[in-house]
């Protein structure tokens, strides 16, 4: 299964042009990045990468899921920020007399929400 860990793999892999560099930057063996590589063309049933004694050079399949790969990497990036917005815990309430500091917050606070309260 293509997992996080295989997708950002093949990425340095990608952008660092050689199997060897890219086990470098990112501290692993490169017996197996290589290895994970071949996994995912197996697991994918495509080849991504031609390899020469100079390198890898992207097949159109590879292009493409670079493409994918960095579209899903920005989204997992954003995922934490985005979800706090959407957490539906309250951290607190504001009553009346707080309407004014209210107004004067130029974007809502998602975790504060404000509540009419005569006591």
């Amino acid at each position: 299964m293509v997992d996080v860990r295989k997708i950002r793999l093949f990425v340095a892999v990608y952008e660092a042009g050689s199997i060897t560099r890219a086990a470098e930057r990112e501290h692993i063996a490169q017996p197996a990045l290589t290895v994970h590589v071949q996994q995912m063309e197996e697991e994918l049933n495509v080849k991504l990468f031609e390899r020469s004694a100079h390198g890898v050079n992207p097949t159109p399949a590879g292009r493409h899921f670079y493409a994918i790969c960095q579209d899903l990497l920005r989204r997992l990036e954003s995922v934490g920020e985005e979800m706090q917005a959407f957490g539906g815990e309250v951290a607190g309430f504001a009553t009346d007399r707080w309407r004014r500091c209210w107004r004067a917050i130029p974007q809502p606070i998602p975790m504060l929400r404000c509540a009419s309260w005569r006591g």
